[in-house]
């Protein structure tokens, strides 16, 4: 494990394994299974900035059982998501081009390239939905344990102990802000991950802050809608990523 990892990888394990009810800081990591949900509705695209998600639908098939252990607002909330299947986003040539550049930086391996590609693709996206982007850190070796690897998280509000951000006009820098981080080698043998594994953890781990910030939700759970608004993003940004399944 290499040296950047140290001093963060307990926190990160513990978070974890901690409750529903843990601070807000508690970040949200991208290994969960996708749950059985209910059906998903059909969703206009209306121009940036007017956005508004959807009322949910009554539940029409099994939802997974802890569900049923959520307070009545966290259920709504839980609803509201899986009633989701995209996000209003129409991408630009340059959102294009910077998916183009970060699949190029990762052929380098240098985590700090790799930041400020990903850094800068978020930043695209964030700016065609008119939003404050969201900064990331790119670090090396995945941290592991027994339950596997831990390839991404998202912060809804960063802790003060985190690596030097690379600079972004857009993205706010400072502790207490939304923060993702992302691990580009595996733990075992160290390799740099494939580029379009890279690219859905970075998708999935904006799919949280898009949860916040777009669709104005309480909370951001890996109900089915997620996992849909997660592969929507890969296939509007990595039109190719329709016919390839995910490497691992």
């Amino acid at each position: 494990m290499d040296a950047g990892l140290k001093g963060i990888t307990g926190d990160l394990f513990a978070a974890l394994t901690a409750p529903a009810s843990a601070a807000v800081a508690k970040p949200l990591a991208d290994k969960a299974k996708p749950a059985i949900t209910t059906a998903l509705t059909g969703v206009a695209t209306p121009a940036p900035g007017t956005y508004r998600a959807p009322r949910p639908a009554a539940p029409t098939r099994k939802l997974p059982a802890y569900y049923y252990r959520l307070p009545l607002r966290a259920q709504r909330v839980y609803l509201a998501s899986d009633a989701i299947d995209r996000f209003p986003l129409t991408p630009s040539p340059a959102a294009f081009a910077r998916v183009a550049a970060l699949m190029q930086a990762l052929d380098g391996g240098a985590p700090s390239i790799v930041q400020r590609a990903s850094q800068s693709l978020l930043d695209e996206v964030c700016r065609i939905l008119e939003l404050r982007s969201v900064r990331i850190e790119v670090r090396s070796v995945r941290p592991h344990n027994s339950r596997g690897e831990l390839h991404g998280l998202f912060y809804p509000q960063a802790p003060a102990r985190t690596a030097t951000p690379i600079r972004s006009r857009s993205a706010t820098q400072v502790a207490g802000a939304p923060l993702i981080v992302l691990w580009m080698r595996t733990a075992q043998r160290h390799d740099v991950v494939k580029p379009r594994t890279f690219l859905r953890t970075l998708m999935h781990e904006l799919g949280h802050y898009l949860d916040y910030a777009l669709l104005k939700l309480a909370d951001s759970y890996h109900s089915a809608g997620f996992y849909q608004r997660e592969s929507f993003l890969m296939r509007t940004l990595c039109p190719s990523d329709r016919s390839k399944p995910a490497s691992k």
